[in-house]
């Protein structure tokens, strides 16, 4: 099954989505009017804002979640 590993966000004065980190899934992007979102490695943006996501492979949640 695949799991949620991690997100990153890219912020950008871009008119479109810049590309995330490589192996990352692309989840969404929307266009920030106001305010100065920061991005996962620190950029503020005024313009465009996206979401990407990276997914593991693992055989059971304990591979993830080890039980306690």
């Amino acid at each position: 099954m695949n799991v949620l590993s991690d997100i990153y966000l890219v912020a950008s004065n871009a008119s479109k989505a810049l590309s995330g980190p490589e192996g990352y899934t692309p989840i969404g992007c929307w266009n920030v009017d106001d305010g100065q979102p920061h991005s996962t490695g620190g950029t503020e943006s005024n313009h465009m804002t996206a979401l990407y996501a990276e997914f593991i492979e693992v055989d059971c949640l304990d591979d993830v979640y080890p039980s306690v």
